[in-house]
């Protein structure tokens, strides 16, 4: 009777070729789960990037506003008329990047401002802001 090897002739592995088989698919695994983590840390030191930028109000374009980073954190930096002197002038506020939106303390308590994926817009606290032309 003939007894074939296994594993040569397209049988079952042996168990070298079995533990190399596992060996080579934990690699591949553990190489894949790097690259994944690489991805989202990058992304992660990103976030807040679609707010960076000027802004100016859909009703009024001389509301203006720009979104700067601040260590970790941001600033708005708002530039309109001031209600009482009609005076153009430019308020830093500061903003944390909370559940995806930006974060503001003001007089009249806390404002989110979020980015309005369906006309690119950002909106919150009754405003509307879109990229300037």
């Amino acid at each position: 009777m003939h007894h074939a090897k296994n594993g040569a002739d397209g049988g079952a592995p042996t168990r070298p070729e079995a533990a190399i088989t596992v060996v080579q698919n934990m690699k591949r695994q553990i190489l894949g789960l790097v690259a994944t983590l690489i991805f989202v840390a990058g992304c992660s030191g990103q976030s807040g990037k679609e707010y960076l930028g000027k802004w100016e109000n859909v009703k009024n374009p001389k509301d203006q506003v720009e979104v700067v980073r601040n260590g970790d954190n941001f600033l708005l930096r708002a530039t309109r008329a001031n209600f009482f002197t009609g005076k153009v002038e430019t308020q830093s506020v500061p903003a944390t990047l909370k559940d995806g939106g930006l974060q503001m303390e003001g007089g009249m308590g806390t404002v989110t401002l979020a980015v309005d994926h369906s006309n690119g817009h950002l909106v919150g606290g009754g405003l509307e802001y879109k990229r300037p032309n």
